[in-house]
């Protein structure tokens, strides 16, 4: 009891400011929280329960855009969050302390976003900064997923039978937090095809998919948001126009994870770099520049030019300018379409300069993938039965890449403090002045 008064007096005197008030401050606040209801200490436990329910509430509105995506854009980082929002919440309302409408109705937008993402194998793609970071861990449950956990648990609390659906099943982690009453509701459930939300405006990302949840599914997620949260960034990656594709739950294109946060600079600024994602990179330069391990001095904004979904395609076009900072301005603009007919998606992207440039594209393919040149610009990507063709523009030279120390290609981390060989297609060439080429891929 001693060393729980002493966590909580230092807590409320030492909340996260500034630049380090994001997932800090939420863990702070729901840890205060959670500690003032069951170990009360009289008038400093209602003070300290008064506090730090208004950061809660604060935080989820300031902390999450209207469209459920957190601003720190890492996946990684909403799962952890939503995890204290949750516990603090369901607590709170266990114990007579009710939260806001608004507050339930950000944290169901929240899980909105996760289930708009995950394919029909709950996966989720890995954007952002993930330190394997969990509030709850448990003892290990077989086939664990803490991403359809969280629909598991939505499903109870917001009654629907699509996030029941999406979650395949009712978790361990979720008995605990919504009791043998939540398990009982969660199978009285209607289940319903979850039907995914595939503009999110606000947060910055755009799903492409066909034949949701079948192992037809093609499942494809754009990234034409901000850099990250605050004036540092903190956990945001150098990945701007970047995607990420899978075909019937198998993870074909990937965002290649995090790796490492403090143990080799080389591998940090690697894995959170623009080569390390599927998007473009001019002379070697990283869209946005780094200034240490959790901070960026310089940040790529942005632009949504357009959005289109319809029974035929999902179309979407965005720009940057991040690389309007070198000596001769550059504009990196990408559209990129998913026929749903001819089951082919189409990256286009457009190079606005004068003077003359080199360029990079990459590709990042999961390790399940075996990976086979066809011809000079023909490539067969292949995760167990699932199969797509790559075809290069003819403009660029493609090269590929596995385990390469020298230039750093090849890589990818499952979790945190793990990196394992794999597969990077790098397309690279010179260009003077404007510039456009096409990748096709065919599914």
């Amino acid at each position: 009891l001693l060393s729980i008064y002493q966590h909580c007096k230092f807590i409320s005197e030492n909340f996260s400011k500034y630049s380090s008030a994001n997932n800090h401050l939420i863990g702070e606040a729901a840890g205060l929280f959670i500690a003032s209801i069951v170990w009360p200490f009289e008038e400093q436990s209602k003070r300290w329960q008064n506090k730090s329910y208004k950061i809660l509430i604060d935080a989820i509105e300031n902390q999450t855009y209207e469209d459920g995506v957190n601003k720190e854009q890492a996946i990684s980082y909403q799962l952890f969050v939503l995890d204290f929002f949750l516990l603090a919440g369901v607590l709170g309302e266990r114990n007579g302390i009710i939260f806001p409408e608004s507050y339930w109705e950000r944290i169901e937008q929240m899980i909105v976003f996760i289930a708009s993402i995950m394919n029909k194998n709950g996966n989720v793609p890995n954007i952002g900064d993930s330190d394997d970071g969990y509030a709850v861990i448990l003892p290990d449950e077989e086939d664990f997923n803490p991403y359809q956990s969280l629909l598991a648990t939505g499903a109870v609390l917001f009654k629907r039978g699509d996030f029941k659906n999406k979650a395949g099943r009712f978790d361990e982690k979720s008995l605990w937090l919504m009791d043998l009453d939540g398990y009982e509701k969660f199978n009285d459930l209607d289940e319903k095809k979850f039907t995914p939300v595939k503009s999110f405006k606000k947060g910055g990302y755009y799903v492409l998919s066909a034949n949701e949840n079948t192992e037809d599914e093609i499942m494809s997620v754009f990234d034409c948001g901000p850099l990250g949260f605050l004036s540092l960034a903190a956990h945001g990656h150098s990945d701007t126009l970047s995607f990420t594709l899978s075909v019937g739950g198998k993870e074909i294109i990937i965002d290649p994870g995090t790796y490492a946060y403090h143990t080799n600079n080389d591998w940090r600024e690697y894995f959170k770099g623009t080569s390390a994602h599927n998007t473009i990179r001019i002379d070697g330069e990283n869209q946005s520049v780094s200034g240490g391990n959790f901070m960026w001095l310089k940040k790529a904004n942005s632009r949504l030019i357009k959005y289109e979904s319809n029974e035929d395609f999902d179309l979407v076009v965005g720009e940057h300018d991040g690389y309007k900072r070198l000596r001769d301005s550059v504009l990196h603009q990408r559209e990129i379409m998913l026929d749903k007919k001819s089951m082919t998606l189409s990256i286009v992207d457009r190079i606005t300069a004068n003077k003359k440039h080199t360029i990079e594209q990459f590709f990042h393919f999961s390790r399940d993938c075996i990976v086979k040149e066809l011809n000079e610009r023909k490539w067969e990507i292949k995760n167990d039965d699932k199969t797509i063709l790559l075809t290069v523009d003819e403009k660029l030279m493609p090269k590929l890449y596995c385990g390469s120390l020298n230039p750093i290609f090849g890589w990818q981390s499952k979790c945190f403090d793990v990196k394992e060989n794999t597969f990077t297609l790098v397309n690279s060439g010179e260009f003077v002045g404007n510039y456009m080429f096409e990748t096709l891929i065919v599914i």
